[in-house]
């Protein structure tokens, strides 16, 4: 049978399913961890591994502060204390952290000591360069790898969305295996974060691209394990299922065909981002529906390689409509859920279809 519930809601979350993870106990909804009740921290299996002398990495697409690593180093009544968990990064004494920054280095009002200056006073090797982290080696450790990049969360833009200068998963997977090998092994935590937030957002282009990644820092990691096929144990999991993945559904009669999602060239993110700056810059009375297709048809092809049918092009007028007066403000809170949650309306409709 399966387990995944959390010990008080049947649908988990990425804190208690990291702690169930990390600790091998059920916990609360939003709980890092600590037991349900919120009153007693659990044992995490890297700070056990630690214990026994071996050296511990942490690695995200995400912010190092997000529910599912944090569940590895940190324990919080709830995962939305950034801060604090930040501040037990700090005295956790793991040797390797990689991927996106902390959410609110300075807290959330702003007004605390820096996390950043606090973790290189604690010795570490902070690397936000890629001609510092080619050089980096064992000598480096402890090490913070931020991303060059980071979006508003601090987050590692999506791999579809990938620039110049920005590290990847796998490649920072790879650079942390080499300096974390040693005689006394280590254990290492990867997460492809963003998996979860591209499912979210119903962007199956986005998902593909992050799980692609993913394979390949689990690639780097077989390497290592022919290496040493006695003495390594692999394990590929999920914390949890988000945005209702299927692959397909009625209104197809259930038939695929995933070449189209080769037409989509952004994630969600940097679309929904496109759609922000132009209504910044375009006067209300200037705003038309025929600019904003060309913008759907770049970024999705739809309407260029991908021919509308009159339904779709009026699901994308509609959308047009609601993002463009403000109607998706004024939506009940249940009704924007279903249809646009924190989304841009034509980003998700051109999703959809």
């Amino acid at each position: 049978f399966a387990a995944t519930f959390a010990k008080n809601r049947y649908i988990t979350c990425s804190a208690a399913a990291g702690t169930a993870l990390a600790t091998g106990e059920k916990t609360s909804i939003n709980t890092i961890g600590m037991d349900s009740a919120r009153t007693h921290p659990l044992r995490t299996i890297a700070e056990r591994a630690r214990a026994k002398g071996m050296k511990v990495g942490i690695m995200t697409t995400v912010s190092i502060d997000h529910a599912t690593p944090a569940c590895f180093y940190a324990h919080q009544p709830d995962r939305n204390m950034y801060y604090e968990i930040g501040t037990q990064l700090l005295s956790s004494g793991f040797d390797f952290f990689g991927g996106g920054g902390f959410k609110y280095p300075t807290g959330k009002n702003k007004d605390q000591p820096d996390l950043y200056q606090a973790v290189a006073a604690k010795g570490y090797t902070i690397v936000k360069e890629q001609k510092v982290f080619d050089t980096v080696s064992v000598r480096s450790l402890p090490m913070m790898v931020v991303n060059p990049v980071l979006s508003a969360s601090s987050d590692m833009p999506y791999a579809m969305d990938s620039v110049s200068g920005s590290f990847s998963l796998s490649g920072i997977v790879k650079k942390a295996i080499e300096v974390l090998d040693n005689p006394k092994g280590f254990f290492m935590m990867v997460e492809g974060g963003k998996i979860d937030w591209a499912a979210h957002a119903n962007d199956a282009a986005a998902i593909i691209g992050e799980v692609l990644e993913l394979d390949k820092a689990i690639g780097y990691a077989l390497e290592f394990y022919r290496q040493h096929p006695d003495e390594t144990l692999i394990i590929v999991t999920a914390d949890h299922e988000t945005g209702g993945l299927a692959l397909g559904w009625a209104g197809t009669q259930y038939e695929s065909d995933f070449t189209l999602l080769d037409r989509q060239k952004v994630s969600s993110d940097l679309f929904d981002a496109k759609m922000k700056a132009y209504k910044k810059r375009t006067p209300a009375s200037m705003v038309r529906f025929d600019s904003v297709m060309r913008m759907v048809a770049t970024d999705f092809g739809l309407g260029a390689d991908i021919r509308l049918s009159k339904c779709e092009e009026e699901q994308l007028r509609r959308a047009f409509r609601i993002s463009m007066s403000g109607e998706k403000e004024s939506l009940c809170k249940d009704e924007n859920t279903v249809l646009f949650d924190i989304y841009e309306p034509i980003g998700v409709t051109a999703r959809r279809i």
